[in-house]
């Protein structure tokens, strides 16, 4: 079963560069979903709460 996980695309202001990182819930585990509509509506959420100008992505994890 396909899982689905938010990436967080961080950018360095020194070098411009973007690091993608792994979102983790409340207790440091990684946010998992089960299906794409669950985490598109938590990316959204993210992003337009986002003050620093991140982008976020939902990657598919695992087979199906």
């Amino acid at each position: 079963m396909a899982m689905y996980v938010i990436i967080k695309h961080v950018k360095n202001a020194r070098t411009g560069k973007s690091l993608p990182v792994v979102v983790l819930g409340a207790e440091n585990e990684i946010l998992e979903f089960e299906d794409f509509a669950s985490a598109e509506k938590m990316r959204v959420i993210f992003s337009s709460n986002s003050d620093s100008g991140h982008l976020y992505e939902v990657r598919e994890v695992g087979s199906k």
